[in-house]
This record gives C-alpha cells, structure tokens and sequence, in this order.
C-alpha cells in the first residue's frame, strides 16, 4: 500500500503520510506556496505545514551536484 499512489497525483501514499498530506487527494499536495527575498542575500520560502513535521530546506550549486542543508 505505502509504494501506491491511490490519487494519482505522483507522490506514494507512504511519502504523502510521511509528508502529512492525504493519500485519497491529488488536490492535497506538498509544495511552495511563496517565494520572497526580503533583503539582499536572503530568501523567504513558505509552504502549508503538517503538525509534528520536520522539514529540511537543501540547496545546491547545480542539479547534479551535491545538496546539503540549510542552517
């Protein structure tokens, strides 16, 4: 069951549940609702989270490259 994706939507239903969005949904979905930069240097980035979530913002010099956290 965890490897199917029930809605369609691209994303396993284990990985929805892991990411707090329902599996029976393709209209629930883990993604960017804003992209700001509220000073030079800085990005601001918002998404809709899930209660008892972590989330971990990589970056990387370019796609193929290695990702690595941001502080």
């Amino acid at each position: 069951m965890h490897q199917a994706d029930r809605d369609g939507d691209g994303i396993s239903d284990g990985n929805e549940l892991v990411l707090g969005t329902c599996p029976r949904s393709s209209a629930s979905v883990f993604h960017i609702t804003g992209i700001t930069v509220p000073a030079a240097g800085t990005v601001r980035l918002d998404w809709p989270s899930a209660s008892n979530r972590y989330y971990t913002v990589q970056r990387t010099a370019t796609l193929s490259g290695a990702w690595s956290d941001l502080a």
